[in-house]
């Protein structure tokens, strides 16, 4: 299941030879004159059976997860020291769990079991030091996703410096221009005050001199009233 290049393995001779022996188990137990046995009958005489081809399977599978861990530990060998020690972990540990699952089905007679009312032996409760099965699967499982995070983020990475980088020299462009601005922005401002000072003098002489003006206006009205009255000139009536 987790081996993604190329064909899945094919099934192990001892998982096939431990189906075949259970179906022979069968046909013997059905043709040696048991008559029709009940499910219950068949399934006890089929148990120890079934439980070899379990841990065969087991173990097949956990081969996969060791053959997948040593493929990776090779394409990761050029890495950093800590991804290389994780990956080394995970091909332990799987080899570790079949060696162990190996162990435990090493007692098996392989032959059907007779119902004489006895208790079948409970399975063996795994070790608090020993790693469960689908936790070594998990954690393959969780190193191939971050593999792809981390190569998904490495393409985000090299977009964002590219942008970073484009970003970063616009800034500098502007930078410049600000600076070029800043100056030109004084200069007008100096330029404007200039401008200013110049626009209130002109102000001030115009009104001074319009007020000489209106001054010397009215002494000529004044003068020309003087006249009209010491040469006794009166102005035509306007109906005349």
């Amino acid at each position: 299941h987790f081996c993604s290049h190329g064909p899945p393995p094919a099934l192990p001779s001892e998982l096939d030879g431990t189906l075949r022996n259970a179906l022979m188990s069968l046909r013997g137990a059905t043709s040696g004159g048991a008559g029709n046995p009940s499910a219950a009958d068949a399934r006890r005489w089929l148990l120890s059976d079934i439980s070899d081809a379990e841990e065969s399977q087991r173990t097949w599978r956990l081969r996969c997860i060791q053959a997948e861990a040593e493929w990776r530990a090779l394409r990761v060998k050029g890495q950093p020291a800590e991804q290389r020690q994780l990956v080394k972990g995970l091909s332990d540990e799987g080899a570790c769990i079949e060696h162990g699952s190996a162990l435990s089905g090493a007692g098996d007679t392989g032959g059907p079991v007779a119902n004489d009312g006895r208790t079948l032996e409970p399975e063996r409760e795994p070790q608090e030091d020993s790693i469960p099965e689908l936790d070594v699967q998990d954690a393959l499982g969780h190193v191939l996703a971050l593999e792809k995070h981390v190569s998904e983020l490495e393409s985000w990475r090299l977009h964002a410096e590219q942008d970073i980088s484009a970003l970063m020299g616009r800034a500098e462009v502007l930078k410049g221009n600000l600076a070029e601005e800043r100056s030109c922005a004084q200069r007008a401002a100096a330029q404007a005050a200039i401008r200013s000072r110049h626009a209130a003098e002109y102000t001030r002489c115009r009104e001074q001199s319009w007020a000489e003006h209106r001054a010397v206006c009215s002494q000529l009205e004044l003068e020309v009233l003087r006249l009209q009255q010491e040469s006794g000139w009166e102005p035509p009536e306007s109906g005349s």
